[in-house]
Protein backbone atom coordinates (compact mmCIF):
# COMPACT_ATOMS: atom_id res chain seq x y z
CA UNK A 1 0.00 0.00 0.00
CA UNK A 2 1.48 3.71 -0.72
CA UNK A 3 0.53 7.32 0.06
CA UNK A 4 1.26 10.08 -1.14
CA UNK A 5 3.69 11.91 0.67
CA UNK A 6 3.79 14.94 -1.12
CA UNK A 7 1.12 17.01 0.12
CA UNK A 8 0.19 19.29 3.14
CA UNK A 9 2.72 19.40 5.70
CA UNK A 10 -0.51 18.54 8.54
CA UNK A 11 -2.15 16.27 6.43
CA UNK A 12 1.12 14.70 5.97
CA UNK A 13 1.61 14.16 9.66
CA UNK A 14 -1.96 12.57 10.24
CA UNK A 15 -0.57 10.25 7.29
CA UNK A 16 2.72 9.64 8.85
CA UNK A 17 0.96 8.45 11.87
CA UNK A 18 -1.18 5.73 8.99
CA UNK A 19 1.89 4.71 8.15
CA UNK A 20 3.32 3.82 11.81
CA UNK A 21 0.18 2.31 12.76
CA UNK A 22 -0.56 -0.09 9.66
CA UNK A 23 3.07 -1.26 10.17
CA UNK A 24 2.17 -2.67 13.87
CA UNK A 25 -0.77 -4.28 12.37
CA UNK A 26 1.63 -6.05 9.92
CA UNK A 27 0.15 -4.25 6.85
CA UNK A 28 2.87 -3.21 4.79
CA UNK A 29 2.41 0.81 3.84
CA UNK A 30 5.44 2.90 2.19
CA UNK A 31 5.21 7.01 1.85
CA UNK A 32 5.78 7.96 -1.77
CA UNK A 33 9.03 9.23 -1.84
CA UNK A 34 10.65 7.28 0.74
CA UNK A 35 14.08 6.29 0.14
CA UNK A 36 12.90 2.45 0.66
CA UNK A 37 10.22 3.11 -1.57
CA UNK A 38 9.77 0.21 -3.95
CA UNK A 39 7.91 0.53 -7.54
CA UNK A 40 3.80 0.68 -7.22
CA UNK A 41 2.73 -2.60 -9.25
CA UNK A 42 -0.37 -2.91 -10.95
CA UNK A 43 -3.52 -3.46 -8.39
CA UNK A 44 -1.71 -1.72 -5.22
CA UNK A 45 -3.66 1.05 -3.56
CA UNK A 46 -2.72 4.24 -3.35
CA UNK A 47 -4.11 6.82 -0.74
CA UNK A 48 -3.94 10.05 -1.74
CA UNK A 49 -5.08 12.20 1.28
CA UNK A 50 -6.23 15.83 -0.21
CA UNK A 51 -8.72 17.93 1.27
CA UNK A 52 -9.98 19.99 -2.16
CA UNK A 53 -8.31 17.46 -4.73
CA UNK A 54 -6.99 20.05 -6.42
CA UNK A 55 -3.45 19.98 -5.34
CA UNK A 56 -0.75 19.97 -8.16
CA UNK A 57 1.95 17.22 -6.66
CA UNK A 58 -1.13 14.52 -5.68
CA UNK A 59 -2.86 14.93 -9.00
CA UNK A 60 0.14 14.51 -10.50
CA UNK A 61 0.79 11.32 -8.34
CA UNK A 62 -2.44 10.19 -8.36
CA UNK A 63 -2.21 10.16 -12.40
CA UNK A 64 0.79 8.61 -12.94
CA UNK A 65 -0.14 6.11 -10.28
CA UNK A 66 -3.72 5.17 -12.44
CA UNK A 67 -1.64 4.89 -14.99
CA UNK A 68 0.21 2.10 -13.49
CA UNK A 69 -2.48 0.02 -12.90
CA UNK A 70 -3.09 0.85 -9.17
CA UNK A 71 -6.56 1.23 -7.20
CA UNK A 72 -6.76 4.90 -5.81
CA UNK A 73 -8.40 5.70 -2.83
CA UNK A 74 -9.28 9.72 -1.69
CA UNK A 75 -9.66 10.85 1.81
CA UNK A 76 -11.04 14.65 0.61
CA UNK A 77 -13.59 17.07 1.99
CA UNK A 78 -14.56 18.00 -1.33
CA UNK A 79 -15.75 15.02 -3.96
CA UNK A 80 -15.10 17.77 -7.41
CA UNK A 81 -11.43 18.05 -7.22
CA UNK A 82 -9.11 17.15 -10.24
CA UNK A 83 -7.98 13.47 -8.13
CA UNK A 84 -11.35 12.48 -8.69
CA UNK A 85 -10.65 11.67 -12.44
CA UNK A 86 -8.45 9.11 -10.99
CA UNK A 87 -9.96 7.86 -7.87
CA UNK A 88 -11.61 4.55 -7.74
CA UNK A 89 -13.39 5.40 -4.15
CA UNK A 90 -13.37 8.29 -1.83
CA UNK A 91 -13.77 8.91 1.53
CA UNK A 92 -15.74 12.24 2.20
CA UNK A 93 -14.44 13.95 5.25
CA UNK A 94 -17.72 17.20 5.41
CA UNK A 95 -15.64 19.69 6.98
CA UNK A 96 -15.50 23.32 6.04
CA UNK A 97 -12.15 24.75 4.44
CA UNK A 98 -11.05 28.00 6.23
CA UNK A 99 -14.49 28.59 7.96
CA UNK A 100 -15.94 29.77 4.63
CA UNK A 101 -20.05 28.91 5.39
CA UNK A 102 -21.39 25.76 3.58
CA UNK A 103 -23.24 22.85 4.83
CA UNK A 104 -20.12 21.20 5.53
CA UNK A 105 -19.15 21.08 9.48
CA UNK A 106 -17.67 24.19 10.72
CA UNK A 107 -14.94 25.14 13.16
CA UNK A 108 -13.69 27.63 15.37
CA UNK A 109 -10.09 26.40 14.56
CA UNK A 110 -8.04 28.00 11.80
CA UNK A 111 -7.58 26.98 8.24
CA UNK A 112 -8.29 23.02 7.62
CA UNK A 113 -7.16 22.25 11.30
CA UNK A 114 -10.49 19.75 11.37
CA UNK A 115 -9.76 17.76 8.42
CA UNK A 116 -6.27 17.27 9.88
CA UNK A 117 -7.57 16.07 12.72
CA UNK A 118 -10.20 13.89 11.10
CA UNK A 119 -7.90 12.45 8.73
CA UNK A 120 -5.73 11.32 11.95
CA UNK A 121 -8.49 9.80 13.64
CA UNK A 122 -9.82 8.04 10.50
CA UNK A 123 -6.11 6.11 10.49
CA UNK A 124 -7.13 5.26 14.15
CA UNK A 125 -10.82 4.09 13.65
CA UNK A 126 -9.69 1.93 10.49
CA UNK A 127 -6.64 0.44 12.37
CA UNK A 128 -9.26 -0.71 15.29
CA UNK A 129 -11.87 -2.08 12.87
CA UNK A 130 -9.13 -4.17 10.80
CA UNK A 131 -7.55 -5.29 14.41
CA UNK A 132 -10.86 -6.41 15.04
CA UNK A 133 -11.72 -8.07 12.09
CA UNK A 134 -9.00 -10.09 11.52
CA UNK A 135 -9.14 -10.68 14.96
CA UNK A 136 -5.59 -9.76 16.14
CA UNK A 137 -4.64 -10.11 19.47
CA UNK A 138 -3.58 -6.33 20.69
CA UNK A 139 -1.00 -7.34 23.42
CA UNK A 140 1.30 -9.28 20.04
CA UNK A 141 1.01 -6.05 18.27
CA UNK A 142 3.88 -5.16 20.36
CA UNK A 143 6.13 -7.15 17.84
CA UNK A 144 5.73 -4.92 15.22
CA UNK A 145 6.65 -1.53 16.80
CA UNK A 146 9.81 0.28 17.57
CA UNK A 147 11.65 -1.11 19.63
CA UNK A 148 15.35 1.25 19.20
CA UNK A 149 13.33 3.71 20.67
Amino acid sequence: MHWNRWIPDRVMIAMEAWIKRFNHLGIPMIDVGALNEPALRPGDLLIVASGSGNTVVPVAIAKKAKSLGAVIGHICSSEHGEVAKYRDFMVKIPVAKNSIPSDAVQSVQPMTSLFEQSVFLLGDIISLMLVERRGQEKEKLWQCHANLE
